[in-house]
């Protein structure tokens, strides 16, 4: 761990942290959401019991897993474990990849995506960074954390042509074994190193301010550190409110990133065209994470997280009549501008409404809860394609959860009255 000295340079450490967490969450997410759409297809021929819906599965039971034991990781992150907790998730991830590449049967390999690497992606993925993010920022938190989950839609750019490539030269079971050396020598050791949970372990405050730099306003409006329980946090009607927004978006947004690809070359686009609009959904999903963060910095939640839900749902209509690779790629750029901010006001939210001590808990807590609509998305697309032969009924039902989303989010309130101390169970 760096010294208190080697913290204090000109750059703030804090961006250190995001650095290290955009590399983190590049692996985490690269090799286990924007590869499974390339390696979808030669898994379901090679495998015994392969079919789109049951491979579809397999992120499915990966969120599942990473949904029931996210409160769990919440607690030890919110206790000051956030360094271990990512080493062990590298670990985690680099075993699953490892078995992966030898699975024969489609039960087995629905095992490895529940357990080594659901619990690997849990560990080390997207609660973790955004707590360790939300710890040292609180003027900048939306753009720190939207630059920091930058990497989660740039490591689709590189993963649909690099994923696409390694299949056509190794299979895919070779490209899987690649990917079993990236979380164990490239993420941990550098995440052992560099991590710190929070800026007063270095003597320092959040977003580089001095000790008596911090303005009054910026106290009086940040959530009190008092002691808060999981059952308290389940009973605020807001926290119901922005589960139940948060939820549609998440299952629709998961399923088109893995999707996408199929859909185009459904179409009748080449493979290398598919792998194209992958990228460029990629880029523009990776673009609108710091422009969110950016934007919800200066605007109210509300208006943020209208802006981001309406930009999907023009991008899906786009996405329905799209014919043409010009149409498909203008479709692509539309919806990824929008979609790229989910994951960034998800976790601006929970940071504007819980706090900086009750952010990882609470996180872990809501990606439980949106687990039973979230898993349903993409089996839901798979199945409507096995029944019609294309994915155009699927986009229609997700066109309606925007709608819900759209009337959820126009009741977001501006800000929450702080919780009042009470026993944490």
């Amino acid at each position: 761990m760096s010294s208190p000295s080697e913290a204090r340079s000109p750059i703030f450490y804090g961006w250190v942290i995001v650095a290290v967490t955009f590399l983190v969450q590049f692996v985490a997410v690269g090799t286990t959401m924007y590869s499974f759409g390339v390696l979808q297809k030669p898994m379901v021929e090679d495998l015994a019991g392969g079919s789109r819906f049951g491979i579809g599965f397999a992120p499915s039971v990966m969120f599942a897993v990473g949904a029931i034991t996210a409160p769990f990781v919440g607690r030890w992150l919110d206790r000051g474990f956030i360094r271990h907790v990512m080493v062990i998730g590298a670990g985690l991830l680099s075993l699953g990849f490892a078995l992966l590449s030898q699975v024969e049967t489609l039960w087995q390999l629905l095992l490895v995506f529940a357990l080594p690497l659901g619990l690997g992606v849990s560990l080390m993925g997207h609660i973790a960074g955004a707590a360790v993010v939300s710890n040292w920022f609180t003027r900048r938190r939306g753009l720190a954390l939207g630059v920091s989950q930058f990497s989660v839609s740039f490591s689709g750019v590189v993963a649909a042509f690099a994923t696409s490539a390694l299949v056509e030269a190794l299979g895919w079971r070779g490209t899987v074994a690649i990917f079993a050396l990236l979380p164990l020598l490239g993420v941990a050791p550098v995440v052992w190193r560099f991590i710190v949970d929070r800026p007063e372990q270095l003597g320092l405050r959040t977003d580089g301010d001095l000790p008596s730099s911090e303005p009054e306003a910026m106290k009086a409006a940040s959530i009190p550190e008092a002691p808060w329980s999981s059952r308290q946090t389940l009973s605020e009607p807001l926290f119901w409110l922005v589960c139940a927004g948060f939820a549609p978006c998440f299952a629709i947004t998961s399923s088109m990133v893995m999707i996408f690809y199929s859909l185009a070359t459904d179409r009748g686009f080449t493979e290398g065209e598919a792998a194209q609009v992958m990228a460029c959904l990629a880029w523009t999903a990776a673009l609108g994470k710091p422009g969110f963060g950016w934007l919800v910095d200066r605007v109210p939640l509300r208006a943020a997280l209208l802006l981001s839900t309406g930009t999907q749902i023009l991008g899906l209509l786009l996405i329905l009549q799209a014919s043409s690779f010009a149409e498909l790629l203008l479709a692509a750029i539309v919806y990824g501008s929008g979609f790229g901010g989910v994951v960034t006001l998800q976790s601006a939210s929970v940071a504007a409404y819980w706090g900086r001590d009750l952010f990882g808990r609470t996180l872990g807590l809501m990606m439980a809860v949106l687990l039973p609509v979230q898993i349903l998305g993409l089996p839901l697309a798979n199945w409507l394609f096995d029944q019609t032969g294309s994915y155009q009924s699927a986009l229609a039902v997700f066109l309606g959860g925007y709608a819900l989303v759209v009337l959820v989010f126009w009741r977001i309130p501006a800000r929450r009255e702080a919780p009042a101390p009470a026993a944490a169970h």
